[in-house]
This record gives C-alpha cells, sequence and structure tokens, in this order.
C-alpha cells in the first residue's frame, strides 16, 4: 500500500508532503526482478540478489506529480558492497530517465539523496529525460535498483519521495553492535521430504535495538534455494533461533550449505553448517516422450502419444510457487518459466568448471510441491554466464560504440562451451525426481532473449568482433568462392576475402532511398544476409544438441521469425533466415509475443511471423502472449488497458486468435502478478474448457485471403518507417478487412501443400525469386483468383534495381517517377472504389524514393498519386489471375476489403472490427461503438461462448450491439 508519511496529507489527488511505501504488501511493488526468492513479510521485501535487481513501486493510476517531490529516502540492507543504487522514472508521454545516485555499502543504511542532483545517464524520448521527472514532472513509473552485483542478500525496509529531506543527504550507516559464540547446527544429512532443521545460537553486545534480524539461508553453492528472514528481541546471553526449511519429494538432492547471521551484528564471519540431501527417486522418474506430429491437419504437441493443445503460464518475477498455484486454480498446470536472463545465461556452470544445479532443482520443486501435476516447458538461456563473458572478451559482441556485448552469436568457443553446458543441464533434469513432469526445453539467446542482434533497438550497430569477422569472411567465400567474385559484387578492386571488413554503423542506417541498389550496396545487402544465416546457424547447433541430450524424446523451441514485428530496423535483426530454420528437422516449435502493434483496447490480435509457413512446414507456433493488464505498472505501454473489463476483453480477443489459427499460447505474467485478481484468472478459468472442446472439433479449414512475406527482400530495404507502412501496419490491420487470412513465405509458394486463396497479397517481394513469381501467378490462374502486388515486387534484377523487372513482375508497364508523397487518392468511378473515401490511400509525413508509376495503357486506373505524378493503383488480367498493382506502400482496410469482396472471399462484417475465425468459431472484437451486423457463409447454429446462450438455432446472419473493445466469441455448429 501507498500511503502518506505520517506528517504529511493523505493521498488527495495531487500529493503534498511526502508519500512512502512501507512494504507491508507485495501490492506496493508492481515488479520484481532478479530478487529471490521473494518475500514480503513484517514490512520488509527481501531476497537473494541477481546482476541487475529492480522492483517497479506502485504508482497512482493517475500518475505521480514529482515537481515538489526531489528528496529520495531508501532505507535498506545489503549483505555486500555494490556499484550505485539507481533511480528509473517515466512519464505519460514516454520520456524516461535512469539515475545513479550514491554507492550500496554493506549492512543497514539509509540513503538520502537530492533526485535533481543524480546522474543522468540514460534518457529516453529525448534529453528532457537527464532530470528528475523530465519536464512535465508527472511520472506514471517509478523503480528502484538497488545495486547491480549480485550473490547479495538485500533488505528493503522503506522507500519515500519527500519535499524537504528526511536527514542528512548522503549514506547514513547504522551502528552495528558485536557477535559472539555464535553456532548453527543441522542434520549432516536427510532424505528428500523431511526438513532441514537448523538451530542457531549466539550472543550480542554494544548494539543498542531492540530488536534485529537473523537470517537462515539455504544455499547450494551461490543460489539461495530458502531464506527465513526473522525479526528476534535481543537480550542479555544467549538468543537461540530455530527454523524448519521443508525439503521436497522432488528435490534432487546434493549438497546444501545452511548460513546464519545478524543483519545488525559485525565480530564473526556468518556461521555455516552443511548438510546432504538424497532422494531414492533420482534417475527413477519415467522421461515423456513429447513431440509435434499431425492432429487434425495442424501441428500439435503429443505427449506419451496423445495429442493435446499447450497452454502454459509463466512469469519473470522472483517468487516461487504462490502464482503457479494461482494459475493452477484457473486451470493453468503447464509453466514455462525462466532460468538465467537476455544478457547473461544459466545453464549451471556457476564458475570455469564449477557446476552447481540447485535453483533449477528447487524451482522444479517448490512449484510441485504446490501443483503436484503440473509441467514443464522451460526457457533456458544459452547466452553465456556473466563469468565466461569476464575471461573471455574476444568472443563476445563488438558494438560500433567500441564497447563489449554478450556473447557474440558467431563465437565458435561460445556455441562450443555453452552446448556442452546445455548438454550437461540436460542430463540432470533427466536424471532429476521431476524428469516425468518436463516436456521440453525452449532456448534463447540475444537481445530481448528472442535471438535478435545485440544492437536491434539501439542506436549503435553490431556485431565487429572477431568472432563475427571470421565468420563474415567465411560466408562471403562460401558465397563468392574467390576475391575476384567479391570485387566484382562489391564493385571494389581493392577488397579481399581476408580483408573484408563488415559495414560502417553509417553506411547500414544512414539515409538513402528506401530500396537498396545492389549495385551500390551489395556490401550492406550480404551483411543482412549473413547476420541473419549466422543467427540461424547458432538456432541449428543448439537444437541440434538439445534434440542429441534428450535422444529425440523432448520437444526443443526457440524465438524466430518475426516477419511483422521490427518495422524499419527489419533489416537489423538477424530473422530472415526462417526458410533455413523451417527446414531444421530439430527445431519443433517457433515462438514469438503476439504483435505489439495495435495491440490496444478496440485494436487487432496478430502474430509477428509467417504463422502458416511455420505450420506448412510441420512446426508448431507458440503464441508468447505478455499482454499488459490493469495490474502492470501504468507505464507498461505495448497497449496496455486500464480496467479489469478491458483486460478480460482484450484477452478473450487473444485467446481467439490463437484458437482459430490453431496455435499454441502461453500467458506471460511479465511482472510477476499481473494476472493476480479474480477476473484475470476467471478469463484463464472460463477459456481452458472451450480450448478442449475446439480441439476435439477441430476440422480442416482454409482461409480465403493469404499474405505472402519475403524475408530475402528485407535485406535491400533501407531504415525507414515505410517499411512499417508495408509489411508490419499491413499486416495488424488485417483483421479489420473482415476475412479470413493466413501468412506465408514467398518461398513456399511453389510448394504443392500450399492451399488455393482467393487473394494472394504480396507485400515486400522486391527481391522475389521469378520462379516463385511464376508459381504465384500460375497458382492464382488456375483458379482465377486475384493477386495484389504491393510497392517493388521483382524490383531486383541482374544486380541492380529496374522498374521494368517490377512491371515484368505484376504484367503492366511500370516506370519510375521522382521521389513525392505515397499517398493516393480513388479514380472517380473506379470499380473497386464503390463506397470509399478518395483520400483513403494517404501515408503523411513520409516520402518514397524510389517511387514506380504505372504507366500502362491497358490497365484499369483505381487511384492516383495524390501530387499528381502518375497512376499508383490498376488492375489487369495476367495469364488467367486477376492482378492488382499498388505501386504505393500501403493499402487502406476498405480498399482490401473491395478487393476480398470482389475477389469472392468472404467478409464476415464490414464495418471495420476484428475478425477471428477458423469456420468453427468466429469472434468479433469492436473498434467502435454500435450496432455490428455479422454475415456467415452459411447458416449455422450460433452459440455465444461466453454465455452458453444459444444466439440463433440456424442462422446466417446476426445483429448485435456492441461496445468499443467488447470481444464477442461465437461457436459455429451445424
Amino acid at each position: 500500500m501507498v500511503t502518506a508519511i505520517p506528517l504529511f496529507a493523505a493521498w488527495a489527488g495531487v500529493m503534498t508532503g511526502g508519500v512512502h511505501w512501507d512494504m507491508d504488501s507485495r501490492d506496493e511493488v508492481t515488479e520484481a526482478h532478479r530478487i529471490t526468492p521473494l518475500r514480503v513479510m513484517n514490512g520488509l521485501l527481501s531476497g537473494q540478489a541477481g546482476w541487475d535487481p529492480y522492483l517497479y513501486l506502485r504508482l497512482p493510476e493517475e500518475g505521480l506529480d514529482v515537481s515538489g517531490l526531489p528528496y529520495l529516502t531508501v532505507r535498506l540492507y545489503s549483505s555486500g558492497e555494490a556499484d550505485s543504487l539507481d533511480v528509473y522514472y517515466k512519464c505519460a508521454d514516454e520520456t524516461w530517465g535512469l539515475g545513479g545516485t550514491v554507492p550500496i555499502q554493506r549492512g543497514w543504511a539509509t540513503y538520502r539523496v537530492d533526485l535533481r542532483q543524480a546522474r543522468w545517464t540514460e534518457a529516453g524520448m529525448s534529453e528532457a529525460g537527464r532530470q528528475w521527472g523530465g519536464v512535465e514532472k508527472r511520472i506514471v513509473s517509478f523503480r528502484i535498483d538497488p545495486g547491480n552485483q549480485e550473490d547479495r542478500f538485500v533488505v528493503i525496509d522503506s522507500v519515500s519521495l519527500t519535499e524537504e529531506p528526511t536527514g542528512d543527504l548522503g549514506v547514513s550507516t547504522e551502528t552495528r553492535g558485536r557477535i559472539s559464540g555464535a553456532r548453527l547446527s543441522c542434520a549432516a544429512e536427510v532424505t528428500a521430504g523431511d526438513p532441514i532443521t537448523a538451530s542457531y545460537a549466539f550472543e550480542a553486545a554494544d548494539y543498542g535495538g531492540a530488536t534485529a534480524h537473523v537470517l537462515l539461508r539455504v544455499m547450494s553453492g551461490a543460489a539461495a534455494l530458502q531464506a527465513e528472514l526473522r525479526e528476534v528481541v535481543m537480550a542479555d546471553g544467549e538468543i537461540r533461533v530455530q527454523h524448519e526449511f521443508p525439503t521436497s519429494a522432488y528435490d534432487l538432492g546434493g549438497e546444501r550449505t545452511v548460513i546464519a547471521e545478524v543483519l545488525e551484528l559485525d565480530g564473526e564471519p556468518a556461521s555455516m553448517a552443511a548438510c546432504v540431501v538424497s532422494n531414492p527417486r533420482a534417475g527413477a522418474a519415467p522421461i515423456l516422450r513429447t513431440e509435434i506430429a499431425d492432429y487434425r491437419g495442424e501441428p500439435t504437441l503429443y505427449v506419451n502419444g496423445q495429442p493435446r493443445p499447450l497452454i502454459t503460464y509463466l512469469h519473470y518475477g522472483g517468487e516461487r510457487g504462490e502464482l503457479h498455484a494461482q494459475a493452477a486454480a484457473a486451470g493453468l498446470k503447464v509453466y514455462s518459466d525462466w532460468f538465467g536472463g537476455s544478457e547473461a545465461g544459466d545453464l549451471g556452470q556457476v564458475s570455469s568448471g564449477g557446476y552447481d544445479y540447485g535453483a533449477f532443482d528447487a524451482y522444479f520443486a517448490t512449484v510441485l510441491d504446490r501443483v503436484p501435476d503440473a509441467y514443464f516447458l522451460p526457457h533456458l538461456g544459452v547466452v553465456a554466464p556473466r563469468w565466461w563473458q569476464t575471461e573471455h572478451p574476444e568472443e563476445c559482441a563488438l558494438y560500433s560504440t567500441g564497447a563489449r556485448g554478450p556473447s557474440s552469436v558467431f563465437s565458435e568457443l561460445w556455441q562450443q562451451e555453452m552446448g556442452e553446458d546445455l548438454r550437461r543441464l540436460i542430463a540432470h533434469l533427466r536424471s532429476a525426481p521431476y524428469a516425468d513432469r518436463i516436456l521440453g526445453i525452449i532456448f534463447y539467446a540475444g537481445y530481448t532473449a528472442e535471438w535478435q542482434m545485440w544492437s536491434t533497438w539501439e542506436e549503435f550497430c553490431d556485431d565487429y568482433s572477431e568472432p563475427a569477422h571470421r565468420a563474415f569472411r567465411a560466408w562471403l567465400r562460401e558465397q563468392y568462392g574467390d576475391d575476384a567474385g567479391l570485387q566484382a559484387a562489391w564493385r571494389d578492386p581493392e577488397v579481399t576475402i581476408e580483408t573484408a571488413a563488415i559495414a560502417s554503423c553509417a553506411e547500414r542506417r544512414g539515409p538513402g532511398p528506401f530500396l537498396r541498389d545492389p549495385a551500390e550496396g551489395r556490401r550492406v545487402i550480404d551483411l543482412n544476409r549473413f547476420n541473419s544465416e549466422g543467427t540461424a546457424a547458432a538456432i541449428e547447433h543448439f537444437a541440434s544438441v538439445a534434440k542429441e541430450a534428450t535422444e529425440g524424446e523432448w520437444i526443443a523451441g526457440t524465438y524466430y521469425g518475426y516477419m511483422a514485428a521490427h518495422g524499419m530496423r527489419q533489416q537489423l535483426t538477424g530473422h530472415n533466415a526462417l526458410a533455413r530454420i523451417l527446414r531444421c528437422p530439430d527445431v519443433d516449435m517457433l515462438m514469438a509475443p503476439n504483435m505489439y502493434q495495435y495491440r490496444w483496447l478496440g485494436g487487432t490480435s496478430t502474430f509477428m511471423s509467417a504463422t502458416e509457413s511455420v505450420k506448412l512446414h510441420g512446426k508448431l507456433w507458440f503464441d508468447e502472449s505478455d499482454l499488459r493488464t490493469y495490474l502492470s505498472d501504468p507505464a507498461a505501454g505495448c497497449g496496455r488497458t486500464e480496467t479489469p473489463e478491458e483486460s478480460v476483453a482484450v484477452t478473450w480477443r487473444e485467446f481467439a486468435n490463437v484458437l482459430t489459427r490453431r496455435v499454441a499460447v502461453g500467458w506471460y505474467d511479465m511482472g510477476g502478478g499481473w494476472y493476480s485478481d479474480e477476473p484475470m484468472w476467471e478469463c484463464y478459468r472460463q477459456q481452458m474448457p472451450v480450448a478442449e472442446r475446439a480441439f476435439a472439433r477441430r476440422e480442416p479449414f482454409d482461409a480465403d485471403v493469404a499474405v505472402i512475406i519475403d524475408e530475402v527482400s528485407s535485406d535491400y530495404y533501407r531504415m525507414s518507417d515505410l517499411y512499417r507502412l508495408l509489411v508490419v501496419d499491413t499486416v495488424a490491420d488485417l483483421p479489420l478487412v473482415g476475412v479470413s487470412w493466413d501468412c506465408l513465405l514467398a518461398s513456399d509458394l511453389g510448394d504443392a501443400r500450399v492451399p488455393d486463396y482467393r487473394v494472394y497479397w504480396v507485400l515486400n517481394a522486391c527481391a522475389m525469386e521469378p520462379e516463385a513469381r511464376d508459381a504465384l501467378v500460375a497458382k492464382a490462374g488456375r483458379t482465377g483468383a486475384t493477386v495484389v502486388f504491393v510497392y517493388a515486387p521483382g524490383a531486383v534484377a541482374q544486380g541492380t534495381i529496374s522498374a521494368k523487372a517490377i512491371g515484368d513482375s505484376v504484367g503492366m508497364q511500370v516506370a519510375f517517377t521522382h521521389a513525392g508523397t505515397p499517398d493516393y487518392v480513388i479514380e472517380p468511378g473506379a470499380a473497386l472504389g464503390d463506397g470509399l473515401d478518395p483520400q483513403l490511400g494517404q501515408c503523411p509525413g513520409v516520402e518514397l524514393d524510389p517511387r514506380p508509376v504505372i504507366i500502362d495503357p491497358e490497365a484499369t486506373v483505381i487511384a492516383r498519386y495524390a501530387d499528381g505524378a502518375g497512376v499508383a493503383v490498376a488492375a489487369r488480367d495476367v495469364g488467367g489471375a486477376h492482378v492488382i498493382y499498388c505501386a504505393s506502400v500501403r493499402v487502406s482496410v476498405p480498399l482490401m476489403r473491395n478487393v476480398a469482396r470482389a475477389a469472392g472471399a468472404h467478409v464476415y462484417i464490414d464495418s471495420g472490427d476484428g475478425v477471428y475465425t477458423d469456420g468453427q468459431y468466429l469472434a468479433i472484437h469492436a473498434a467502435s461503438d454500435g450496432e455490428k451486423v455479422v454475415t456467415l457463409p452459411s447458416p449455422r447454429r450460433i452459440v455465444d461462448v461466453r454465455s452458453g446462450e444459444v444466439v440463433a438455432g440456424h442462422a446466417d446472419r446476426i445483429i448485435r450491439p456492441m461496445r468499443h473493445g467488447e470481444t464477442m466469441f461465437l461457436e459455429l455448429g451445424e
């Protein structure tokens, strides 16, 4: 609870005097990261710190005016020194700052600082962030970082923001007493399931306080498995404390160290006692056999031969067991939690040659004690641990700034050693008493743990390391054979394979035409391709290790293939080799968060990848849905919803997308507590039987529209917001068109398994292979389908950019006109313009260069550029197919709907609301208030999934009033 400091006024809109977080309740903290096991008890928040621990403190929903609150007071304990007490804030205008204050001291201390004098080392959105509270001074997010160093025990007693300092500025360390005669004992050996009883006795002197805090911990190496922080009354003579630490029947066992100390006393080192936990079940648990195989036409998880839908819960907080028990009560009993972090992994090697798996055993045992029928699909970080990065800096990514990052994805040493660590960890897991509860693993690395290049979302570039250069030159030799081949491709007579350097950040991110001409920019285009191929190779390596280590008995998945997520940065990501990963037999499952674009209430739910290509190749798609609920930090962004009703409505929308696209989902409680309220748990509780019923009813379904993305073409685009308009916004818009749709890679168009569609929407295919284009037009021609090409399909030809090549691809005469607006207006009387606003094709604030224009006298004009430059959208029949070419970068939703309807696609609703369907279920998410008219392809029995109400016994049309953001979810029967 956030309350006013005594002597100041209580909350009343604008605060006066100050605010205080006294750690009486877990509710005062919205998120806590890398503090484990996290406990909030008796007015203290405590836990063992990993690297870079931090916690977000709850603020009022309207934010907090800090214009008169410059003074920060924090009372905390740290078992060791650390670099700095840091503060992070964020304002509603997205301005944020991260500032350092004073060093963290060992022991109890009160830290008083004037935040106006903090060292604001990082800022977002503008330099205005380098001051407390930014310009507007109303913060919506507030975070405390109690030092970066790991392997410390930290206790936070209170945090305050005040008008005036609460004492002398700086660090006030607290007088410590002296301990003597400390003795700690416990049994030398216990059997898993029996408690470890720790008895601690000591005497205290020179301590003036009435109470002190005894800290008892059970450690496995440096990992704190359990902790008890107990307040004791100080007295003359010996003081005794006893505590029983439970052990689990699922604990694999091993050496444990019990540590006891008094936080307020010095004079003797912490007391230690050893205990060995043994478990007769070790190595006896039967191993599950899991695989991804076909079930009624869709890739599906099989467990010991039985198909089942995959729905998981995961969080990234420090709690153990409590949240899982809450999730289990809602029917969520598969957990895919994290080990390690995105910048430093944890596979159990805690130092060079030193292995400890106690943290793994403690996690599984703790959750199984609370949820005995739980299953697990854990995230395992294959990024090198921090100690390894320190010992091998030359194997770490090198940024354009000269700074080093985490392990380079191109490092052979990293792949070799982390591969061996992964192999050893899997062997440990398979020998554990909980081995029969593990379904497989998710391995991760890269920026935000998603195999993104480390600089993807930064203002610098990577990777300029020695391993990257070695790998790049080997790749060039494979591509070009010898120096002459490279010199011809790069048009550089001086370059050699052994001297070829990775392109500078200015070359990669500098201004220029939207399309990079290979005649001048092959060096960068090659680098983009190399980064994706190198990332894919690393994924293949670890997937192979996982399959070998599990003897093929567990599934292995990871993050990859974000085709519609990065906007202008797509070419920087390393994610453009999805087709290669889809050919890898060792990867069973691919995953990503649901798209962040349009996540808001009234928006859409879509996936980041070519999901149907993933499924076409027998892989399961896993939607890791990290929706920001009303319980998340107010500054969480990404479409955060503000009320229980809003959060439930958006969650049902997301569930509808998952169910109708027939994929897996993980509900990602990223902050640890984002779902911990009855409306959210009830939402999941209602969804579980719906998922089971839909799984049992599953029948084949073919969508009407196919969206085509070409990953190789991504390499040719420069950083420009035009790419967001071309790909990301188009994909995010598709549910609003009102039709059923799939998303495929261009490289799959020749695959006979690809069904026939009524419309093929080709987005970014500037380097689309002629064979793929011919296969597409032939396929569409056989059924008279419509093909929509957008912007510059096939423009890359014979080593340059060519308007004629675009014309050859679309079957119309095309030229380049001068650079200018991509905006276009609908031609009066155009057949596909019925009912459309003439100004629909608007992309304000950007310039298109090169800008194609259609000059074909036989083409039917649909739209012209707004500045009079010529025809921007036109249609023509080509080889039996109806081809529409949009020379601009975006087709509006109403025009997409008209195109789809004219091609024979069924439009379920034409009011611009989100549609999700697989023919057996239909969901509508209202983009606006009003009466919604829903039309079905044929009469069906219609049941409201959420209420059970029979909406219609036999109808092909329903009319319902809906509120903005409401989700209607219908089951369509016979």
